[in-house]
C-alpha cells in the first residue's frame, strides 16, 4: 500500500522534500520515506503520535489542519527562523506529508547580478534557486505584495530581471504587473511570466497588455528555465556578460 500511495510521485518534485510521511490515525501508524529517483524506502516505522509530537514543536494547529483537511499546505517558522513548508493529501486513511525546507538565505554579491522569483509555490522558487544560485543573487517573493516590496529595494542595484507567478496571493501577478507600468518600472528591469495558463488568446493578451519579455509555461525544465532566464536578462540595461 504504502509504495502504490507514492510510486506516482515524481522524483524531480520529490527531491525537493526533506522528508516525507505516511500516517494513519485510525492505526496508529507513522513511516517515514525517502524517495530515491524511482525507489521508495522506508526509514522509519513509528506510531503517530510520534509524528504529531513532530509536528507540534512547529505549531499546534498544524496537526488539527492536517486531519480536518483533504490537502493542506501552510509554511511555518521554527524556533531557529527555518522556514518549512508543510503540505498533505489524504488516500483514504492515509494522510501523506511532505516537508520540505524552503529557508533561502539572501546573499548578496559585488560580483554578482540579481534575480527576482515571485511565485507562490515553494517548489518553483527553491528550483530557480538551486538552478541560478551558483551565477546569480537570488530573491524570492511569495506573493504580489512582497514582490513589489523587493523590486523597490532592489531596483537601483543589480537586479536585471523578475520572473512574476500570475496567481499569487494577497497582489496577483496581474497587479504587480500594473504596478510596474503605473511606476515605468519596464525600462528599468526586464519582466518574464511564469504562468500555468496555455491559452494562446491569453498568453496574446498578456503580452499586448504589458511590455513582458516572454512567459514559462508550467511544467517547465531546467533547459526551459535558462532558456527564458538568458532571453529575459539580455533585455536588461545594465546587464553586462
Amino acid at each position: 500500500m504504502l509504495v502504490e500511495l507514492l510510486e506516482n510521485l515524481p522524483s524531480t518534485i520529490a527531491k525537493f522534500y526533506e522528508d516525507i510521511y505516511v500516517v494513519n490515525k485510525k492505526n496508529d501508524e507513522c513511516d517515514r520515506i525517502e524517495y530515491l529517483g524511482t525507489k521508495v524506502k522506508v526509514n522509519k516505522k513509528g506510531k503517530y503520535v510520534d509524528f504529531t509530537d513532530y509536528l507540534n514543536n512547529y505549531n499546534d494547529n498544524i496537526v488539527n489542519n492536517i486531519e480536518s483537511n483533504d490537502t493542506y499546505k501552510n509554511i511555518y517558522k521554527n524556533k531557529k527562523g527555518e522556514s518549512k513548508l508543510i503540505e498533505s493529501t489524504t488516500n483514504g486513511d492515509y494522510k501523506i506529508v511532505f516537508i520540505m525546507d524552503v529557508t533561502i538565505k539572501q546573499s548578496e554579491s559585488a560580483d554578482k547580478y540579481t534575480l527576482l522569483i515571485a511565485d507562490d509555490s515553494p517548489v518553483i522558487t527553491k528550483f530557480f534557486t538551486r538552478l541560478f544560485e551558483s551565477e546569480f543573487d537570488i530573491i524570492t517573493a511569495h506573493d504580489g505584495n512582497e514582490a513589489i516590496d523587493l523590486v523597490n529595494k532592489n531596483i537601483d542595484k543589480k537586479l536585471v530581471g523578475c520572473f512574476f507567478d500570475l496567481q499569487m496571493p494577497n497582489k496577483n501577478g496581474y497587479e504587480v504587473l500594473d504596478y510596474f507600468k503605473e511606476q515605468n518600472l519596464f525600462k528599468r528591469v526586464p519582466v518574464s511570466v511564469i504562468s500555468g495558463e496555455d491559452s494562446g488568446s491569453a498568453i496574446e493578451s498578456l503580452i499586448a497588455s504589458y511590455p513582458i519579455v516572454d512567459m514559462i509555461q508550467k511544467p517547465f525544465s531546467k533547459e526551459t528555465a535558462g532558456s527564458i532566464v538568458s532571453k529575459t536578462i539580455n533585455q536588461s540595461p545594465i546587464y553586462k556578460k
